[in-house]
């Protein structure tokens, strides 16, 4: 079980922070339990054995499960991969628990797991982790735990196509045709049906709210540079890991869910 490093974090002052005890870098060879656990019980007065024993039993079925995740992506249907997110939001769920038991905040919980796949995986697997879904960021996801809304169900390419349809159809018969008529029917509607900002949203999530338009009804995004579906999906629903949601209701354009362009216009199915 790798758990040298993760011990580390906790002891950081500053979250995020890449100093690191030599005796526990990435490239020493893993302490035994008991001289870990003294090391962190040196650091954290408060933190009993029994918690950091807790805590890093979570913390190594979530890896493995981040591991099924990100490894088994490639060619998984999206019906599979929410699969896999839900057991993946489960077990850093539990993790999270664990820690607030000890007293650990949120964001120490979260770069205390970082560091625990680092140490599990290695370089190459963070790097992967940096791109996948436009990038899994640790702190965001546990900070997701509590404020989860995803959808019931995700809106097929045939649906959205069939309302849309439905929507003209009624528009013509309803409304003689004029371009003018055109430009007021796919105008964005009143702010009040726009999604609002969750309480704890960062500044780059409270943006991606505020740019979204409300078209007939529909929530639509425009992507820009820094955008990514799992930063949206976190914005909207509160949840970085529904991003399948998104990549499900846009499957006419988005290729690959790692890398969207500028200027797509992207579908946010309502929670």
């Amino acid at each position: 079980m790798q758990i040298k490093s993760s011990i580390v974090l906790l002891a950081m002052s500053f979250a995020g922070s890449a100093l690191a005890d030599a005796r526990f870098s990435t490239n020493s060879h893993p302490p035994t339990i008991s001289s870990a656990l003294m090391y962190a019980q040196a650091q954290i007065g408060d933190l009993s054995q029994s918690d950091m024993r807790r805590l890093v039993f979570y913390a190594d079925r979530a890896t493995r499960t981040l591991q099924n995740l990100v490894e088994g992506a490639v060619g998984r249907s999206i019906a599979d991969q929410d699969k896999v997110n839900k057991r993946f939001r489960e077990s850093i769920s539990r993790m999270a628990e664990a820690g607030a038991k000890t007293g650990l905040s949120t964001d120490q919980i979260a770069d205390f797991y970082r560091q625990n796949v680092a140490d599990t995986f290695g370089q190459e697997f963070m790097d992967k982790l940096d791109t996948f879904a436009g990038g899994l960021e640790f702190r965001t996801l546990f900070r997701n735990v509590a404020t989860v809304s995803t959808p019931v169900g995700s809106v097929s390419e045939n649906e959205l196509m069939d309302a849309l349809a439905v929507a003209s159809q009624d528009l013509q018969l309803e409304t003689p045709f004029s371009e003018s008529a055109q430009v007021v029917a796919t105008a964005p509607t009143a702010i009040a049906d726009a999604p609002q900002a969750l309480p704890n949203a960062n500044p780059l999530e409270v943006d991606i709210v505020k740019r979204v338009q409300v078209v007939d009804g529909r929530w639509e995004l425009t992507i820009q540079s820094g955008d990514s579906l799992s930063s949206i999906a976190s914005a909207i629903y509160g949840d970085a890991l529904s991003y399948t949601t998104i990549q499900s209701a846009n499957s006419a354009v988005i290729n690959n869910p790692n890398l969207i362009e500028v200027g797509t216009r992207l579908v946010l199915p309502k929670p």
